[in-house]
């Protein structure tokens, strides 16, 4: 009645096994690159909205200057 289990043989183990490996290391890189985007295009924005910044008072110094000039 209770028939005897079989043994997954070795071969079939150690494949089994890579392949979960293997996936597991592509859903590593595949997560650390779209985290990695994200903080450049994160610092890549505030980096932008700093020289934005500067520009404003350097360009209101300057038109003061000019209108003081005259």
């Amino acid at each position: 009645m209770n028939a005897p289990k079989k043994k997954l043989d070795a071969v079939r183990s150690i494949g089994i096994f890579v392949f979960v490996f293997v996936a597991l290391m592509i859903a590593m890189l595949l997560y650390e690159a779209i985290s990695g985007r994200k903080e450049y295009e994160s610092e890549q924005r505030a980096a932008a909205d700093v020289s934005a910044s500067a520009a404003e008072p350097a360009s209101a110094s300057a038109a003061s200057a000019a209108s003081g000039a005259n």
